[in-house]
């Protein structure tokens, strides 16, 4: 790109005597060239952003959970006395992995 950029500057500059070392300065202290440069950067990031949504995506979850005190439910029978029964763990772990892939978006343009 600069290439492009050192021919149509010099082309269009007044012939005055610059070595090239100059005229790459001029190129790289050009705020307008700099401006382009970033609008290029933008937009081409803009684009990656958007065709994301054609690849699939892949996500992870995992929970852990302790209880300190050990979950239960007291039961008091007739013929025998109060029972104790622990109704879950005290360490519970879940995790879970989802992919997901659009199949249709309703026709919108990607």
């Amino acid at each position: 790109m600069k290439t492009v950029l050192l021919f149509i500057l010099f082309s269009f500059t007044a012939a005055q005597a610059q070595t090239l070392g100059e005229i790459m300065q001029m190129i790289d202290a050009n705020p307008q060239l700099k401006t382009a440069e970033q609008k290029s950067k933008a937009s081409k990031a803009r684009y990656a952003s958007q065709q994301s949504v054609n690849y699939p995506s892949l996500d992870a979850i995992y929970s852990a959970n302790y209880l300190f005190d050990k979950p239960v439910v007291y039961l008091q029978l007739p013929s025998t006395g109060p029972q104790e029964l622990q109704i879950q763990s005290q360490n519970q772990y879940d995790g879970a992995l989802r992919l997901s892939y659009l199949l249709f978006s309703g026709f919108a343009a990607s």
